[in-house]
């Protein structure tokens, strides 16, 4: 059984942690600079794409491209694992099953879905996106009606995605919880502090956790920091205006694992403050499942299925999406601290629960299931 995975730079982890041998399709031979065959142990080769911004029309170009390679591999492998969004794969898993080969879809988000999120766009581009989200119906439709199965890692998609395959999975993102395990604790900086890891698109919520944490330094006034890591390109600006004058809050960049995974183990609490918008919705995110492996408590919007794990574990406080509740809570876990200690009580005792491992046992299983 040769196996062939499709994916582009920012998703190649989800393939390099599956336990089964695989040729890697790649879109960019490079993940910061150094070349992915030292990051990864599957990718056996690429092929790349010039290094240009995605828009509508790139978009449909690079999944042509993506077709017309399908078309010259379909005849030397048996099964095809695509972690990439449907517009590059769609035409694909047409050839694919009428050449009576299959193919398994790692589905993140619902792009039709999000097309209609008006939350942050302009109005030309949302505009522009909504005369185009009929095609986008269609290549997810497709993507997902022509695989042979579907794994996502959210609720909304999973929900979506059953109606057009029955064998829909949901298998959420978890997180690496033995090289957590493994990891020591160490300090950002030398007081207490609130983290927050990722992406700082703005319907993260940046603003929101920034602001709180503003509320939060007019009456907590032991030390306390606000550690910001991720990249922040193209929002630099943006935030640095937010912070303004105030000096314990700090900005990272990019911090590499397990470095991350230290730094996180140190901090107070971990911080989820997504707005309430369709992409907020239909998304899920990894940092919520790095916190509890971390054994760190959380304050996270109801927005989205990292609440529904808070909730579910009972390893934090779920606030709605404004900063007054959060600095509330934020307040609440740093002088409550028989509360505080329950909280990572519960994180230490389930946190094997969120290990990538256990969340994606159906994916897992279905891959040695079609490899005997």
């Amino acid at each position: 059984m040769k196996i062939l995975g499709v994916c582009y730079t920012a998703n190649i982890s989800r393939l390099d942690v599956l336990p089964v041998e695989m040729d890697i399709f790649c879109i960019k031979k490079k993940l910061d600079g150094i070349p992915l065959y030292k990051h990864y142990s599957k990718t056996k080769f690429f092929h790349t794409f010039k290094n240009i911004k995605l828009n509508v029309f790139t978009k449909l170009l690079h999944g042509l491209n993506v077709t017309f390679n399908m078309l010259k591999l379909v005849k030397q492998y048996d099964y095809f694992i695509f972690v990439t969004p449907p517009y590059f794969h769609f035409l694909s898993n047409l050839i694919i099953t009428f050449l009576g080969k299959r193919s398994i879809a790692l589905v993140a988000d619902a792009y039709y879905h999000i097309t209609k999120d008006k939350s942050f766009d302009t109005y030309w581009l949302y505009a522009l996106r909504k005369v185009f989200s009929p095609l986008y119906l269609l290549q997810e439709y497709v993507a997902v009606k022509y695989s042979s199965a579907v794994f996502t890692n959210s609720f909304f998609v999973y929900n979506t995605h059953k109606r057009w395959n029955a064998n829909t999975y949901y298998t959420p993102n978890g997180a690496d919880v033995k090289t957590i395990n493994k990891t020591k604790s160490k300090k950002y900086v030398d007081t207490d502090y609130i983290i927050y890891i990722g992406s700082f698109s703005p319907f993260r919520g940046l603003d929101i956790l920034i602001e709180a944490f503003k509320i939060l330094k007019t009456y907590y006034k032991k030390p306390l920091k606000l550690v910001i890591i991720g990249k922040y390109e193209p929002y630099k600006n943006s935030l640095k205006k937010l912070i303004s004058e105030e000096k314990d809050i700090m900005l990272e960049s990019y911090v590499k694992i397990p470095e991350l995974y230290s730094y996180v183990k140190s901090a107070k609490i971990g911080i989820i403050p997504n707005h309430d918008t369709i992409t907020s919705r239909t998304i899920s995110s990894n940092k919520g499942f790095i916190y509890i492996g971390a054994e760190v408590p959380q304050i996270v919007t109801d927005s989205g299925d990292h609440s529904y794990w808070t909730k579910k574990l009972k390893t934090g406080l779920v606030v709605s999406p404004n900063p007054e509740d959060m600095a509330k809570a934020m307040f609440s876990l740093l002088i409550n601290t028989q509360l505080y200690n329950n909280l990572r009580k519960n994180c230490k005792l389930n946190k094997h629960l969120v290990d990538y491992l256990e969340v994606k046992k159906p994916l897992i299983n279905y891959l040695k299931k079609i490899t005997k």
